[in-house]
């Protein structure tokens, strides 16, 4: 009996470990590890991202288009930035090329536009990828939390 004492008491008490962690339903029906416990959702990046310009997977873009995304909420415009947006050009390695292109937030209409100088293109028959970190944050200072990404082929 000595010998099974110890193994019995472990598998009680990891018993009663198992009941009083497990799943409970709280009175709005939720059901999560704590009755006290919010259910929390997180919002995908395409709810964040409403439109882009060009838009993803577009054909034959001009060389010297700029590139616009209209946000679903207002933003942090320092957020919005060479760190966070990087674009991409697929013609040289994906060499980043951010750095070439001015950064404009319109909070008015929650559009960011990445401007290309007058003298600057793409080059043709090129593949463009733009990447939206999860670091871009709202005017909340919430961040997406995950990547979007979008490309486009120049004609």
């Amino acid at each position: 009996m000595r010998k099974y004492t110890i193994p019995i008491l472990t598998l009680v008490c990891f018993g009663f470990f198992v009941i009083g962690c497990g799943t409970t339903k709280n009175l709005s029906g939720n059901t999560n590890g704590s009755s006290n416990t919010p259910v929390m959702t997180k919002a995908e990046p395409s709810d964040w991202i409403v439109a882009t310009k060009p838009g993803k997977d577009e054909a034959d873009v001009d060389e010297q288009a700029d590139i616009e995304i209209t946000f679903g909420q207002d933003m942090n415009p320092d957020s919005l930035n060479e760190t966070n947006i990087l674009v991409l050009d697929g013609k040289h390695g994906d060499q980043m090329i951010q750095s070439l292109f001015k950064f404009h937030y319109e909070k008015s209409q929650r559009k960011l536009s990445l401007e290309l100088p007058e003298d600057t293109g793409y080059g043709s028959s090129n593949g463009i990828e733009v990447r939206i970190s999860g670091n871009v944050e709202n005017a909340r200072h919430e961040t997406m939390g995950s990547d979007y990404q979008f490309g486009f082929l120049v004609k």
